[in-house]
């Protein structure tokens, strides 16, 4: 499959008319937030695709550049022919910190990626979640319909056919790099206009520019650096829900759009993480609750429609996908899913100390006021959630890996409401805000400015062990593998995907044989070849099933890493095969005779 230069240009010229007649289509009377609404835009196409995408598959059109290129094209024709009978666009107000916080962001992310991949962009990628996803959007491309949390491999998909024409299968990677890397970015920069209303005054704006880099060093950048892309995607989705309904309670945009908004994003929310779903759901029918008892209609009729409006077209697509396509075929339910463990970073409650104390002064404020924001009613929702996971993580029917999954949100919604109090006791007591800082600021020097390690080797003997680290573990953490540069696959081994791509490209499968130990070499062989190895699994199958599939031929070419435990251990097996390329690291053998 090499790709269709006319489908590219048809898909990007779709997606750029709808993303700007979304930007220009009248949402308000008054003027709105340019940037942010660049990012709200971007959201909102990216959640109407998912949309059309997860509808038009059910019924078994073909997911790619063509189909979705002419619904883009579609849209944006709709939308210009009812901004034209309008006679109106909507009218923004633009700010110098928007825009250059935002090109710093871009600036600062595209160094770490210059870094860390080089200019020939190496594969720079720690663990092999990130070859699963790149997979997933691969497999998406070539069988052209949707795996089942299909938002993030959807978006990754589209853009690395649209690349198609112009690169082999085998450097999608580095356009995953970039996309990655701009997600990151993107994350950050919705981070600061989520909490932009709150920075005011210029101690304010300098407060929330530090708040910010803190927010995004800490579990955005760890989603990063172990491309938990969707995850990220995920928490930036419930963020848009939150703002979506701010603007509601506010009427800072007719609220017939923003309903359409919350049902766009609340489906792109389960179709990125199915499990932080119910989460999501829960937060937003309590907010749009919150909203109609403060506007004394909370029994009206009206409600229903409004909940069927938001939650039912989600919800029907929620049961197909996750239901119908994933539990039931798998023969598993909910509770079989989230028991299974794997890994992830995992610390209790170290990294929300700094945070803690004026969060919970938001809270105390909340409750004495007896009043919520949908900020405090998302933290609730997702506070209630995680002690609840804890409970049956503490039982064993919740494995710490799904557990520690909903620190990110929390992370998300904890900080906004610590810059909310920061905000607040700026204005009213800022001396308890000075004092609050200035301990951030000491333990802060202490550990990263070199003065804890200066008293402890010094001779006087004031101190056996350093204390301040422990309030930084997760900056720390996210440091260490920062720090790492080159490639986490060899030459030797992208040579062999770089054959199979281009001299066996007419077969339909050619399989990687391999062991539990190479596992994450399988998954990017996968990832960057096309070709599906599952049914030749070491670890899923024993090489007894293997070896019998490989003597039917059933696949006429395969391929075996030199330091496999299956390769040195059946040697005098693989050798009876024909042998067609071979370097220090691997061999492809033919099954014909």
């Amino acid at each position: 499959m090499n790709g269709s230069i006319i489908a590219s240009v048809l898909y990007v010229t779709g997606f750029l008319l709808c993303y700007a007649e979304i930007f220009l289509f009248p949402k308000s009377d008054k003027k709105l937030n340019g940037v942010m609404w660049l990012l709200l835009s971007l959201l909102a196409e990216m959640c109407w695709g998912g949309l059309t995408a997860g509808i038009i598959n059910i019924i078994h059109i073909p997911i790619n550049l063509y189909s979705m290129g002419v619904v883009h094209l579609l849209s944006a024709v709709l939308l210009a022919v009812k901004i034209h009978r309008g006679k109106e666009r909507q009218q923004y107000r633009w700010s110098w910190l928007d825009i250059l916080f935002s090109l710093s962001v871009f600036v600062l992310v595209a160094f770490v990626v210059f870094r860390k991949a080089g200019p020939d962009m190496q594969l720079i990628f720690i663990n092999s979640d990130a070859a699963v996803h790149l997979k997933n959007a691969v497999s998406l491309v070539l069988e052209q319909k949707l795996p089942v949390m299909y938002f993030a491999p959807f978006q990754l998909g589209m853009i690395l056919e649209v690349a198609m024409p112009f690169l082999p299968i085998y450097e999608f990677y580095k356009v995953f790099i970039i996309v990655d890397a701009v997600f990151f970015a993107v994350e950050i920069i919705f981070f600061f206009q989520f909490c932009r209303e709150y920075l005011r005054t210029w101690r304010m704006k300098a407060l929330g520019i530090v708040m910010c880099v803190l927010y995004a060093a800490g579990y955005p950048l760890l989603s990063y650096l172990f491309s938990f892309y969707y995850w990220a995607i995920g928490v930036m989705l419930i963020g848009f829900a939150a703002l979506l309904l701010r603007m509601y309670r506010r009427r800072e945009v007719k609220r017939q759009y923003l309903v359409f908004l919350l049902m766009l994003c609340c489906n792109g929310v389960v179709m990125c993480y199915m499990l932080i779903a119910p989460m999501a759901f829960i937060a937003v029918f309590f907010g749009l609750a919150a909203i109609v008892k403060d506007e004394g209609r909370l029994f009206a009729k009206g409600n229903i429609l409004l909940a069927l409006k938001v939650f039912l077209i989600p919800t029907l697509l929620a049961v197909y996908y996750c239901y119908f396509e994933f539990l039931s075929k798998e023969g598993m339910s909910a509770t079989d899913v989230i028991s299974i463990d794997g890994g992830i970073y995992r610390e209790l409650y170290v990294n929300f100390l700094f945070l803690m104390p004026v969060v919970a002064y938001m809270v105390f404020r909340a409750i004495h006021k007896k009043k919520a924001d949908e900020n405090m009613i998302f933290f609730g929702t997702i506070c209630i959630f995680v002690l609840v996971l804890f409970v049956f993580a503490g039982l064993k029917k919740v494995s710490g890996y799904y557990f520690y999954k909903f620190y990110y949100p929390l992370w998300f919604f904890a900080f906004v409401l610590a810059i909310q109090g920061i905000a607040k006791l700026l204005e009213e007591q800022w001396e308890i805000l000075a004092g609050y800082g200035l301990m951030f600021a000491f333990l802060f020097v202490m550990h990263y400015g070199g003065l804890e390690q200066l008293v402890v080797l010094s001779k006087a003997g004031f101190q056996e062990e350093y204390r301040s680290g422990e309030f930084f573990s997760l900056y720390d953490y996210n440091l260490s593998y920062l720090k790492l540069t080159g490639s986490t696959f060899p030459d030797d081994y992208m040579e062999v995907c770089k054959y199979v791509v281009d001299e066996l490209e007419g077969q339909e499968n050619v399989p990687l044989i391999a062991a539990h130990e190479n596992y994450d070499k399988c998954f990017w062989y996968e990832a960057i070849t096309g070709n599906d190895c599952s049914e030749y699994y070491g670890w899923k199958h024993n090489f007894e099933e293997v070896r019998k599939k490989l003597d039917n031929q059933e696949t006429d070419y395969f391929a075996v890493f030199k330091d496999s435990g299956i390769f040195e251990e059946n040697k005098t097996y693989f050798n009876a095969f024909d042998v067609i390329y071979q370097n220090e690291t691997a061999v492809v053998y033919s099954t014909r005779k």
